[in-house]
Order: structure tokens, then C-alpha cells, then sequence
């Protein structure tokens, strides 16, 4: 593993304990390469109320278009179907839909949330890097 950024991110408040539990709890975020979503997703990631008025959306926008009727009927919950999330023009195509419909930036920041997760920016992080990184070993 390399911990070369350790410098950068080093608290060096003077307790080394406390410095490597503050390294070790930090996280970065890495982009999925594909996660097919369907409106199942959808309500679990916005709630009920919100996965309702985010679908709704959706569908009155595709009533008068058919490609966003299209990515609808992706939306239906069955085998291999769902819209990448993780995919560029998909997030594009719904960061084009708010304000539309009731959609909002929170609809779609909460679907756009799921193509990426947190892990540990310095896994397996022990006081031996933190005192080498530091110059001390």
C-alpha cells in the first residue's frame, strides 16, 4: 500500500495514537464502473415519498419524450433491466431533468450517490507508517 500521502494528511497534533486513528478513519470516494438502478432502488435510495414524487416526475417528462419514456421502461424492475447510474449521460440526462416535474437536485444527487462508495484512504494503516512517513524510522 502507499501511504505517500500521509504528509499531506498527517493531523500531527502531537498524539501519535490519536494522529493514526484520525489517518485510519479517513475515507475516499471511489466511482463505481456500472450499477444498474430500477425504481426499487430509486424509492430505497429517495424514500417512499420522495422516490414517488421522483418517478412521477419522471413519467409525465416521458409522456411528451420518448427517449425519457425509454429509460422508464428500464426503470421496471426485471431480469437485466435498471439504467446505469454510474454512466455519464445517464447522470447528464437527469441532471437535465431538474426542475422539471417536480424533479430536484436532491433526487438526483441521492440516485448519483450510488455509483460511487467510500473506502479507506490508507487501509491497513499502522504507527510504523506514520513514524516512517514522518521521518522518524
Amino acid at each position: 500500500m502507499n501511504y505517500t500521502d500521509i504528509n499531506t494528511d498527517d493531523p500531527n497534533s502531537g498524539d501519535d495514537t490519536a494522529d493514526l486513528a484520525t489517518l485510519a478513519a479517513m475515507t475516499v470516494s471511489v466511482s463505481l464502473n456500472e450499477v444498474l438502478i430500477n425504481e426499487r432502488t430509486v424509492f430505497a435510495a429517495l424514500g417512499s415519498t420522495e422516490g414517488e414524487t421522483f418517478m412521477s416526475g419522471l413519467e409525465a417528462v416521458a409522456a411528451g419524450n420518448s427517449a425519457i419514456a425509454r429509460v422508464v421502461s428500464w426503470l421496471k424492475p426485471g431480469p437485466d433491466s435498471g439504467i446505469d447510474i454510474a454512466d455519464a449521460e445517464t447522470q447528464a440526462i437527469l441532471n437535465s431533468l431538474v426542475g422539471t416535474a417536480g424533479i430536484t437536485q436532491p433526487h438526483v444527487d441521492g440516485l448519483t450517490a450510488l455509483a460511487s462508495t467510500d473506502q479507506a484512504k490508507y487501509p491497513g494503516i499502522q504507527m510504523t507508517h506514520l513514524t516512517k512517513a514522518r521521518g522518524m524510522s
